[in-house]
C-alpha cells in the first residue's frame, strides 16, 4: 500500500484503493450469500449498527426488541438511543432466547427486532430465519450480530431474510480489524 502511495499519491483511493475496496466488498457477499453492493464496510459493528438504525424509522414504531444475551455494546445503542422504547427480553438459563419470547414481544410498535446469530457467551445458534419471519409477520425489521458466526457457519442473507446483517473478519475470517 506504500508503493500504491508513492507511485498514486492521493490519487490511490480514486483507483488502486477503491478496486482493492470493491474486491473485499465482493469477497464478503461471497462468505455471506449477499450482493456486492449490499455490503457496507465500517470500522467496527457499533458504527454499523449506528449506520442501520439512522435507516429505521422510530416515529411510529418506536420499539426495539432485543435480549440480554446481546453484545454488551449492541445492547447499550438500542438504551442510550432518543426516541427507541427498548425491550429487553429475558434468557431462561443464560444460553439462547426461545422464538417463543420474541413471539410474544414483537407487536405493531416493534420497528426492529435485534438478535444474535451465535450467542458471543453461551456459543448457542439462534434460528435467524426464524426471527426474520417473526419480525416481518408483524411489519417490524430484522437486525442480526453475526460476528461469532461468519465464517463458522453457513449463512446466507437472502434466504435467512434478515434486513440488517452485522459481522467481522476478525474471529472466524482469520482477518484484521477494521473490517
Amino acid at each position: 500500500y506504500l508503493r500504491l502511495w508513492q507511485q498514486f499519491g492521493a490519487s490511490a483511493w480514486s483507483g488502486p484503493w477503491w478496486e482493492e475496496i470493491a474486491t473485499l466488498r465482493g469477497r464478503v457477499a461471497q462468505v455471506i450469500g449477499a450482493d456486492p453492493s449490499e455490503v457496507a464496510l465500517f470500522p467496527h459493528v457499533t458504527a454499523a449498527l449506528v449506520v442501520a438504525a439512522s435507516a429505521v424509522d422510530f416515529r411510529t414504531r418506536p420499539r426495539v426488541i432485543f435480549s440480554e444475551l446481546e453484545f454488551p455494546t449492541t445492547r447499550y445503542l438500542w438504551q442510550t438511543k432518543t426516541g427507541v422504547a427498548a425491550v429487553t427480553l429475558d434468557s431462561p438459563g443464560g444460553m439462547t432466547v426461545p422464538l417463543e419470547e420474541y413471539d410474544r414481544a414483537v407487536d405493531d410498535r416493534t420497528a426492529l427486532l435485534v438478535g444474535s446469530h451465535v450467542y458471543f457467551t453461551s456459543g448457542m445458534i439462534q434460528d435467524i430465519t426464524a426471527l426474520a419471519r417473526l419480525a416481518h409477520a408483524r411489519g417490524a425489521s430484522c437486525l442480526i450480530d453475526a460476528y461469532q458466526s461468519v465464517g463458522q457457519l453457513p449463512l446466507d442473507v437472502h434466504a435467512t431474510g434478515v434486513d440488517f446483517l452485522v459481522g467481522g473478519t476478525l474471529k472466524w475470517l482469520l482477518g484484521g480489524s477494521g473490517v
